[in-house]
């Protein structure tokens, strides 16, 4: 009976807070290793070892048949290991597979090799050899022959892991000595020598924020890098409140239009959709227009909801205003606020620019505003 053993329960100190329930293209750090686990022919059941504050996280994925228990773990990785094993043998598992809940790039190939490999040898992992040039303080270089940088999943047969735990003279609630640094120091304390499988280039462990970022990209497999570019200009009417971005602008009137004019929502929204391959705004907002709707933020939700969205992400949004009157970049930094609000990302992803073009057109001359969208994003 083959086991996994999801090792979630760390705090996230080099993060900066606990990270394996941060977002990662749609769905938590966590649910990426899981389901990997959950769905391969050869994992029997699926043991989660979280920390108290981030249990709840898990709730949903506890109804899955195949995940056997939740419980919670030790103050270090390994103590969580122990906890993970000792809830593996009461399950009766032959094999154990250890694996980070932080290392979300795990391929099926690898849980396959290093079960099989352990049936054979005892014990496996999977690691990456060291191809740079590595150097001790003080004391020149290492030689980097038959070095691997070590990853997750690493598989140890429960009579293995056993011996070693004796070796070590381990409790589960006291133990003050040699603390192991992988789940494969434990085969080594029963003699065994694991064989090193290759670990996946996408297999990589999070320890920083900018790993994360990394990973981002990385696990896009099925995802396409798209550009949309997006226009939109009105006429100021007599009356009414200009908005634009989803901001009122005071003391200007509001732009022509059916819907409140919002002329930068209504570009930003052809971009999104001619990025999609889809039509224009006019399209679907003409209909709800007439249907009551006219804030712009709704039509933006619209084309937001898109199938083709749902595991993908926006990357950047950049907008060009033309208008000679009013003055707008005062309100840049709540039109961005609004906008990532809207498109749940980070402001910081949102550029905004404004010209009056010399006054060489009717909109320089202050008849009107006119915007231009571009977006990157990726989608299905």
């Amino acid at each position: 009976m083959n086991i996994a053993i999801i090792l979630a329960g760390g705090k996230g100190s080099r993060f900066g807070k606990d990270k394996i329930t941060e977002n990662l293209n749609g769905k938590p750090i966590f649910m990426w290793s899981i389901e990997t686990f959950l769905s391969h022919q050869d994992v029997d059941g699926v043991i989660i070892v979280a920390n108290t504050k981030n249990k709840e996280a898990f709730r949903e994925i506890k109804k899955h048949p195949q995940v056997l228990t939740i419980v919670p773990g030790g103050e270090t990785r390994f103590k969580s290991a122990y906890i993970g094993f000792c809830q593996a043998q009461k399950q009766g598992a032959t094999t154990l597979i250890f694996h980070n809940g932080a290392n979300p790039g795990v391929t099926e190939q690898e849980i396959t090799r290093v079960i099989q490999s352990a049936n054979t040898y005892g014990a496996a992992g999977v690691g990456r050899k060291i191809t740079s040039t590595l150097r001790k303080k003080n004391q020149g270089t290492v030689c980097r022959e038959d070095l691997f940088e070590m990853e997750t999943p690493q598989a140890i047969q429960t009579k293995v892991f056993q011996e070693g735990i004796k070796n070590l003279n381990i409790q589960q609630s006291s133990y003050t000595g040699e603390v192991p640094t992988d789940d494969l120091c434990i085969a080594e304390r029963a003699g065994v020598h694991p064989q090193i499988e290759a670990a996946s280039w996408k297999n990589r462990k999070i320890t920083h924020p900018q790993d994360l970022q990394y990973m981002k990209k990385i696990l896009t497999p099925d995802q396409y890098l798209r550009i949309g570019i997006g226009q939109d200009s009105h006429r100021f009417s007599d009356s009414g409140t200009l908005i634009l971005g989803g901001v009122s602008i005071p003391k200007s009137p509001k732009l022509k239009g059916n819907s409140d004019g919002d002329a930068v929502l209504h570009a930003l929204t052809n971009a999104i959709s001619s990025a999609l391959g889809e039509g224009s705004l006019s399209l679907f907002s003409d209909k709800m227009c007439k249907n009551g709707i006219i804030n712009s933020g709704e039509y933006l939700k619209k084309i937001l909801s898109h199938s083709s969205l749902k595991n993908g992400y926006i990357h950047n949004i950049s907008i060009a205003i033309e208008a000679g009157k009013p003055k707008l970049e005062k309100y840049f930094s709540k039109m961005k606020k609004t906008i990532a609000q809207l498109c749940t990302i980070h402001p910081s992803q949102v550029g905004i620019t404004v010209t009056s073009g010399e006054k060489l057109t009717a909109i320089g001359q202050g008849k009107g505003i006119g915007v231009f969208a571009t977006v990157t994003l990726t989608c299905t």
